[in-house]
């Protein structure tokens, strides 16, 4: 190809291309984890209940929403980041497998 020259695919390439890169790794890699979590339930069969049951319900449904953190107007407002923060762990005192975070920091609770 010339330089300078661009090459476009039609969506059937890309969708072969897609299908035998990243599709097949992500494929591969659910397989992988499914298979690891049927083992997980084998071997830890009461946590495993508790925390399928929890994930499936609605956080509306629970304590999860308690003491949510109010923040009122402000005209120099706080960062996103920072009240994001502050709700997640509102959040994870009542949801003990939320995992939450952001760019620069993550929470795991």
């Amino acid at each position: 190809m010339a330089r300078g020259t661009l090459s476009f695919s039609s969506p059937t390439e890309s969708m072969i291309s897609f299908k035998n890169g990243v599709g097949k790794r992500g494929a591969e890699a659910r397989a992988a984890w499914k298979a690891r979590f049927e083992d997980y339930k084998k071997q830890f069969p009461a946590t495993r209940r508790s925390t399928e049951q929890d994930a499936e319900r609605p956080v509306c449904r629970t304590a999860g929403n308690k003491d949510l953190p109010n923040f009122p107007a402000d005209a120099k407002g706080m960062a996103t980041r920072e009240s994001s923060g502050k709700t997640l762990n509102a959040l994870a005192k009542n949801i003990p497998w939320l995992i939450g975070g952001s760019a620069d920091s993550c929470q795991i609770q």
